[in-house]
């Protein structure tokens, strides 16, 4: 599945609805830790503003207006409630284009209960730092005998471990 390019509203609240705004953020493919596709739903795990999220947005893009919903690990407690649960999964299904029903709702409670747990799995947003720590050599431009450039040469940090 491509990304999607939308837009991430700049907001203090830990679970937001990006629709046309400012900051555009990309949602899925290589930004995303992870993602499952669920009917018409993605369900993609990313980092939002360096947090872990659970970004849904419809499979195929249904209005110019629609957006995804994230939800921040720093949020996802507000889910065991179930009033809040069930409002949010209402707000969501018209932030992504899909008819106001029972049946959508539930359909995206299901998505954020189930999907909760993986949310808490997720590592910390990996930095660009810490993608090229070790080095592996070093290289070396001479002219005449003199160095004039001197460079390390890093190996990306794959996340294995010997």
């Amino acid at each position: 599945m491509l990304p999607v390019q939308m837009q991430l509203c700049t907001a203090e609240f830990v679970d937001i609805l990006i629709g046309l705004t400012q900051m555009p953020v990309t949602l899925g493919g290589d930004k995303s830790h992870k993602q499952r596709v669920i009917g018409d739903i993605v369900c993609a795990y990313q980092w939002v503003n360096e947090e872990p999220a659970m970004v849904l947005f419809p499979k195929q893009r249904r209005t110019l207006t629609n957006g995804a919903f994230v939800l921040c690990l720093s949020a996802a407690f507000k889910y065991t409630n179930v009033n809040y649960l069930v409002s949010q999964s209402f707000a969501a299904a018209k932030q992504l284009g899909f008819e106001d029903s029972k049946f959508v709702a539930h359909q995206i409670a299901d998505i954020i209960i189930e999907g909760i747990p993986d949310l808490i799995e997720m590592p910390p947003e990996p930095s660009q730092e810490h993608k090229f720590e070790e080095a592996i050599g070093e290289m070396l431009l001479k002219v005449d005998g003199q160095v004039i450039k001197h460079e390390e040469i890093t190996m990306p940090d794959m996340g294995q471990t010997a």
